[in-house]
């Protein structure tokens, strides 16, 4: 049979356009797959935009609960203005942060407007303050509602720790019904111990004179014993030896300065506690022993135990030095002990600040010292002690010679400073129950 002309033309433009039909729908493909990479990288940026302002709110939520706590036991119009500063700082950042969530939910919306609320009501406490008004009993009562919700939002949205997929799912199954329900108007946390953190200053007690490649390691053996070899030197924080010693539990690294060669710390590897980690529990006071002793033995003179905690299989002892009877908080150092033995020590804040004081007398008696205590506090013990402080001015310079009271009020223990000359509140922290010795 033949085959026409117009038949083989008709088929040859039916044979292109079927090309050019899967060539566009491979093209709508690709372009289709492209879209779809890029649909995904914006959900998982967008996610990731997400989960940072929930995280920050959870945080910033956290901190102003801190200073809630603050507030109600201070005893000063001072440090209650300055409290409440820094209560409308942290209530206007989580308020921005759970703006940024996606979607409305009651629950969101809820949390939302109480923090909003404990702003607007601390901004009308610190206005009372600045007007002469003080804070009432019935502003405490208040606030210490305000605190009990609070802790109980900070549990509700720390424990929502599954949060996958903002961008997809925005907040439809989070329930925060537990915050609807209530329409309502940094002590410093003591996780590691009073005045552990921070480097205040150069080192003052390095004393004078260097020592070499050798004598450092000789320093080494003599803290941590085992074989000892030099890894490195370094500027940071002052000039100094790196050095690693191999001993019968594992490797402890030390840095010894080149000036006085002072320990600033010998930190173990994993590998040298992790056999303690849900083993036996540690014998606090035993540590307490181990640790004074090792201490002792190596020159380190009238240091008193202050502090424990337990962090996975280590007791760590804060030894702070003392002075004519006085807690000398800035000449602090950290003894980790773990399997019958020190394994790490940390006494860069010793090496700053351990040189003799001339200790004011203070103006104040115990009486009077305790007469600015809030009166809500049970008190369970009083010393005197040095506190590291940004003030420059006076003798001390940096320091600040206090009364120390060890207080509770109802669960919670609180160490409260009032300065030993002016009377006023210094500072507030709190302790947990894995506490001062």
């Amino acid at each position: 049979m033949k085959v026409k002309a117009w038949q083989w033309i008709a088929g040859g433009v039916l044979a292109a356009a079927l090309v050019g039909v899967g060539t566009f729908a491979g093209v709508q493909a690709q372009a289709l797959e492209t879209y779809r990479g890029e649909l995904d990288v914006y959900r998982s940026e967008l996610d990731a935009v997400y989960k940072r302002a929930w995280w920050e709110g959870v945080e910033r939520l956290s901190n102003l609960e801190i200073e809630l706590e603050k507030l109600i036991i201070s005893d000063s119009p001072e440090a209650a203005s300055l409290r409440l500063g820094n209560i409308a700082r942290q209530a206007d950042g989580a308020a921005q942060n759970l703006s940024a969530l996606p979607a409305a939910h009651d629950g969101l919306n809820a949390a939302l407007k109480f923090v909003n609320q404990i702003a607007d009501y601390g901004a009308a406490l610190s206005e009372g303050i600045t007007q002469g008004r003080p804070i009432s009993d019935d502003d405490i009562s208040q606030l210490q509602t305000i605190q009990e919700r609070l802790s109980e939002m900070n549990d509700i949205m720390y424990d929502m720790d599954a949060l996958d997929n903002w961008a997809e799912r925005g907040t439809g199954d989070v329930d925060m019904s537990a915050i609807a329900r209530e329409n309502l108007s940094y002590p410093t946390l003591i996780y590691d111990g009073p005045f552990s953190d921070g480097e205040r200053g150069g080192f003052k007690a390095l004393g004078t004179g260097d020592v070499d490649e050798q004598r450092a390691l000789e320093i080494a053996r003599e803290y941590a014993g085992g074989e000892a070899r030099l890894t490195g030197t370094s500027q940071l924080p002052v000039p100094g030896y790196d050095i690693t010693c191999a001993t019968e539990i594992g490797e402890l690294e030390l840095f010894i300065t080149k000036t006085g060669g002072r320990v600033i710390y010998m930190l173990p590897s994993y590998g040298v506690v992790a056999g303690e980690v849900g083993g036996a529990q540690q014998d606090e006071q035993a540590a307490i022993s181990i640790a004074a002793q090792y201490l002792a033995e190596r020159g380190f003179d009238g240091m008193a135990a202050n502090y424990t905690q337990l962090n996975e299989g280590v007791v760590v002892i804060n030894f702070t030095a003392t002075q004519d009877g006085v807690t000398l908080y800035p000449d602090l150092i950290k003894v980790q002990v773990s399997g019958g033995r020190v394994v790490g020590l940390e006494a860069g804040n010793y090496w700053r600040s351990h040189v003799p004081r001339t200790l004011p007398e203070p103006t104040l008696t115990y009486q009077q010292a305790l007469d600015s205590v809030n009166s809500r506090l049970t008190i369970i013990s009083a010393r005197m002690a040095l506190i590291p402080t940004e003030r420059t001015d006076g003798p001390l310079k940096g320091e600040q010679l206090c009364y120390e009271f060890t207080c509770s009020l109802g669960q919670s223990r609180y160490l409260v400073y009032i300065d030993a000359n002016t009377g006023v509140e210094a500072s507030i922290l709190k302790l947990f129950t894995n506490g001062a010795v």
